[in-house]
């Protein structure tokens, strides 16, 4: 039997009564990661339908404001992207994928900050706030990163 993945109980769920809108080609991941990666497409569309995996939608090269970046693949996603209930960190759908296989009963560590048990959660897209407070974190560690540091003096 192929191995399940985990996910968070908690997300966007869809409204009672109304299906969430999925296009079917967001159901499945690409088919170079169908055939690197076990899982159970039944389980996956399941997930992505219940709002508790992103959609998988195709990552593209060019960022913008709108697209959220998966620091695993390096690729720009549309509509936000799964966090890691650890670390908060994002991680697109087939890239969790490929992780997701290697749970067993032991569970898998998270490939961000290494805790073990790792599990993700689906929140939707990030607001306009969070997008702005990101963008200015992202800044302050570049101008951080440019800094030279200072001579050591020697007495």
């Amino acid at each position: 039997s192929s191995p399940r993945f985990i996910v968070l109980p908690m997300g966007n769920q869809a409204s009672a009564g109304r299906p969430p809108q999925v296009s079917p080609e967001h159901l499945r991941p690409s088919p170079k990661v169908s055939q690197r990666a076990e899982f159970d497409e039944r389980a996956l569309r399941r997930a992505i339908l219940e709002r508790r995996l992103a959609p998988c939608t195709r990552g593209q090269d060019e960022a913008s404001p709108h697209l959220d970046e998966c620091p695993i693949c390096m690729l720009n996603f549309p509509g936000g992207l799964n966090r890691s209930s650890c670390c908060k960190q994002p991680i697109c759908t087939e890239c969790y994928l490929q992780v997701a296989p290697r749970m067993s009963s032991r569970g898998v560590s998270c490939p961000f900050c290494k805790k073990d048990n790792y599990t993700v959660g689906y929140f939707g897209p990030p607001s306009a706030a969070a997008r702005a407070k990101a963008r200015q974190e992202e800044q302050l560690a570049l101008a951080s990163a440019r800094k030279e540091p200072e001579p050591v003096q020697t007495p």
